[in-house]
């Protein structure tokens, strides 16, 4: 038992990374079957992933590790290749999912709905640029002149809308952006935020829907 302790303790040991992924993925998949209300209730799906990632990182940083800075930044390139390759593989299932049907769909009215939810996003972003100059009028930034307050909320927004692909974009082309800047904002901590209120904004919404 002690070898196990002193792994769980070793941010850089590869066997380290796998069984903390590993335990992380597992334990939020079993608990993504877990529906609330029953057979026929609500269940939160792969969204708990993120929940038990948010708790175990907690854990590991508070309690394990002696140095979190330290360890951290030695997992970088790790937790960089596992984001890359999640990001990935979900793009392309979403791919293989909707390319027999996709081009059929603008002979069915599909256009239209293309342009509805061109219409939707535009209206994400119009809504997030107002909060964020609402927020910075209120005062409600700690720091109202920060240039790290609108990438935040360009956070906030992805996982207002659980569009975890659009986050990695957003991850890859910020460095450029802010060049300037000496510390990037790390703005998955806006979307880990926003991502379980809009996950319950999701099914409140579809259990709305059932009474229309």
């Amino acid at each position: 038992m002690e070898w196990f302790i002193k792994l769980m303790q070793n941010p850089e040991s590869l066997a380290h990374l796998v069984i903390l992924y590993a335990l992380v993925i597992s334990l939020g998949v079993r608990l993504g079957r877990w529906r609330i209300g029953g057979k026929n209730g609500i269940a939160f799906g792969v969204t708990w992933v993120l929940f038990v990632g948010i708790l175990v990182g907690h854990i590991c940083t508070h309690y394990l590790y002696a140095d979190p800075v330290a360890a951290v930044a030695g997992q970088k390139h790790v937790i960089d290749m596992v984001k890359e390759l999640g990001l990935i593989l979900f793009v392309y299932c979403i791919g293989l999912q909707v390319g027999p049907s996709f081009f059929q769909t603008f002979k069915s009215g599909g256009l239209g709905m293309n342009m509805l939810t061109l219409s939707l996003v535009l209206l994400n972003v119009a809504v997030m640029i107002g909060l964020y100059f609402l927020a910075t009028a209120l005062g409600i930034f700690d720091d109202p002149h920060s240039p790290n307050n609108l990438p935040m909320m360009v956070g906030v927004l992805y996982g207002a809308v659980t569009n975890t692909p659009g986050l990695g974009a957003a991850n890859n082309v910020l460095p450029d952006l802010m060049t300037g800047v000496k510390d990037v904002p790390v703005i998955a901590n806006g979307y880990a935020c926003a991502y379980p209120l809009g996950v319950v904004g999701i099914i409140l919404a579809t259990i709305a829907v059932r009474f229309l």
